[in-house]
């Protein structure tokens, strides 16, 4: 397919977005005009929203995306993002992810223009059976399960802010070969121009990271907008693949993963007390325990979490406990594991204020030298499978020693 030259290309998507925000803004007017239609039309929404949407505070923040307080939404960035909206805790309820009809239609799979019905976050959507330009707007995982799954997207949500690159190290040089361009993303949501002017035939991604804008996105390709899971990184696997019509290569990739944790698990001896935190910020200490994917692991492979529930009860937000300075003691574990992001900002305030710190030095962990650091985006899938076989192969390198 001819798609034209760059600057024609810009053009049009200059064209379209323009008139995207026109008809918008038009919308707003017709409503305003009539305000008893407005209402209607407004608890017709509000019904079909709680009929399709999980219940959800999807605002980002840059606590958003390692820890978070409840299940799906153990998620936090822990930076100061640069992208302007990250700024405050947000909490979401554990739900179960929307899921895809598969090929809905009888067309034959090797039709270029074949299509499928595919039930998501928004509704239904009609999108290609064969796709050739995916945009994926979301910061987690769903770029990499998708190579991983065998497409190749044209684009993505950069996540420099997050990563230090445009997506994680851990997959930046596949996403090259594929030739995925990094999509400018702000506040309110993803580069619309941007998005537009990759001509993609299909986009999906987490839901929060383009809610503002979806209703134009929905204008420039069909959407399949999902919810990500924050305690169980396989069932993104899974959900991402359903949406895209190939559960079964999803299982050949979920169990080439069990095997290697079972090997390990059975490879692995005496791991003994563990403690799982996340030293944020001097302000922002956590404890994470069975309910966050490592602390499965490292149950799985042995360990011992503590403190126990019976120790530090999880309290109302369920995936992390917040702890103060005074009471980091109750971080006992023979092993301390500690998450710390890439970017540079992160990491420096983690060696400068929060390593050094005299209350943290004196624990168990600490005082054995016995200390991992894990990078929590892998831990939430932002790598995919292969960022749990990196966190997978720390562990059993960290517990051998």
């Amino acid at each position: 397919m001819h798609h034209g030259t760059p600057t024609t290309r810009r053009a049009l998507a200059t064209l379209l977005v323009a008139g995207l925000l026109a008809a918008a803004c038009g919308s707003s007017d017709d409503d305003a005009d009539d305000a008893s239609a407005s209402d209607s039309a407004s608890a017709s929404a509000s019904a079909s929203d709680s009929a399709t949407a999980p219940e959800t505070s999807d605002s980002i923040s840059s606590t958003d995306d390692v820890g978070s307080s409840s299940g799906v939404a153990d998620e936090s960035d822990e930076s100061d993002e640069s992208a302007g909206d990250d700024t405050e805790n947000d909490t979401e309820e554990e739900t179960e992810p929307a899921t895809g009809t598969g090929a809905a239609d009888e067309e034959p799979v090797g039709d270029p223009d074949a299509t499928r019905t595919v039930s998501h976050l928004l509704g239904e959507s009609e999108v290609p059976v064969n796709p050739q330009r995916i945009a994926v707007l979301g910061r987690r995982g769903t770029l990499p399960i998708l190579l991983d799954l065998g497409f190749e997207p044209v684009g993505a949500i950069d996540a420099s802010f997050l990563f230090g690159d445009p997506f994680h190290p851990l997959i930046m040089d596949e996403a090259g070969e594929a030739g995925v361009e990094p999509i400018p993303f702000a506040a309110d949501g993803p580069n619309l121009e941007e998005v537009a002017l990759l001509q993609p035939d299909l986009i999906i991604g987490n839901l929060r990271e383009y809610e503002a804008v979806a209703e134009q996105l929905q204008q420039i390709a069909p959407v399949i907008a999902l919810q990500w899971n924050f305690i169980d990184p396989i069932a993104n696997v899974r959900n991402v693949a359903s949406l895209m019509g190939v559960p079964d290569e999803a299982e050949e990739l979920i169990a080439d993963y069990e095997a290697q944790l079972a090997a390990a698990a059975a490879a692995t001896t005496d791991v003994g007390t563990v403690s799982i935190a996340g030293f944020f910020s001097p302000d922002d200490l956590r404890v994470y325990r069975d309910l966050n994917t490592l602390g499965q692991i490292v149950a799985r492979l042995g360990g011992e979490l503590v403190p126990t529930e019976e120790q530090l009860p999880l309290g109302p937000d369920v995936g992390v406990t917040y702890i103060s300075e005074e009471n980091i003691d109750v971080l006992s574990g023979e092993s301390l594991i500690t998450f710390v992001n890439l970017d540079p900002e992160t990491r420096a305030a983690y060696d400068e204020e929060i390593a050094r710190n005299p209350l943290v030095q004196a624990l168990p962990g600490f005082q054995n030298d016995r200390v991992l650091e894990v990078d929590p985006q892998l831990v939430f899938g932002s790598a995919g499978l292969q960022g749990l076989r990196v966190v997978l192969d720390q562990l059993v390198t960290f517990f051998a020693n």
